[in-house]
């Protein structure tokens, strides 16, 4: 690609990035109430007070989101923020809170712009072929967030190594199942 053909693109780029209108907004809100909700629902399962559940259906919800558009990637950043600290009451600090779950965006950004632009999903239709294929990468994508959230974790002494591994199976679980 030339630099001439790189400076004609980066309008339209940052044109969709810059996508806040108030459906955006609407959205965006519309996602953190639903978070709320869902994560209030699940926090009897939470694993010591780790934020960390046997099932996340507000881990998909992210990461549905994020396939619509990346550019919503703040509102589950602050998602996942505002119910470790005021529904999981997590027992980690402000800190290692926030990295933890920018960490976790940013694996949910990187998982949703490969479903998009490897797999093709998208929000707006699911064929049979989406379908086998989510199949198989939801588990696996699981496998990559569980483990690098959790192994951040254990990192900032949150919990011993011998905890690692269940407390990565138990976030595979919930992501899985969610």
């Amino acid at each position: 690609m030339t630099l001439r053909g790189l400076t004609l693109q980066l309008p339209q780029f940052w044109g969709r990035l810059n996508s806040a209108g108030p459906k955006f907004w609407r959205t965006g809100v519309a996602f953190l109430a639903v978070y709320v909700a869902l994560n209030l629902m699940t926090e009897w399962s939470d694993l010591d007070r780790l934020g960390i559940t046997l099932w996340s259906p507000d881990n998909s919800l992210s990461l549905m989101l994020l396939i619509r558009s990346v550019s919503f990637a703040p509102f589950v950043f602050a998602g996942g923020v505002v119910v470790d600290t005021f529904v999981a009451s997590v027992e980690h600090s402000v800190y290692v809170t926030m990295t933890s779950e920018l960490l976790l965006v940013i694996v949910y950004v990187s998982l949703a712009l490969v479903a998009k632009k490897k797999l093709n999903l998208t929000t707006r239709r699911l064929r049979v072929a989406d379908a086998l294929a989510l199949s198989i990468f939801i588990p696996t994508a699981s496998v990559l967030s569980s483990s690098i959230y959790c192994g951040f974790l254990y990192l900032c002494g949150v919990f011993p190594l011998d905890r690692l591994a269940s407390v990565i199976s138990h976030f595979w679980i919930g992501d899985t199942l969610g």
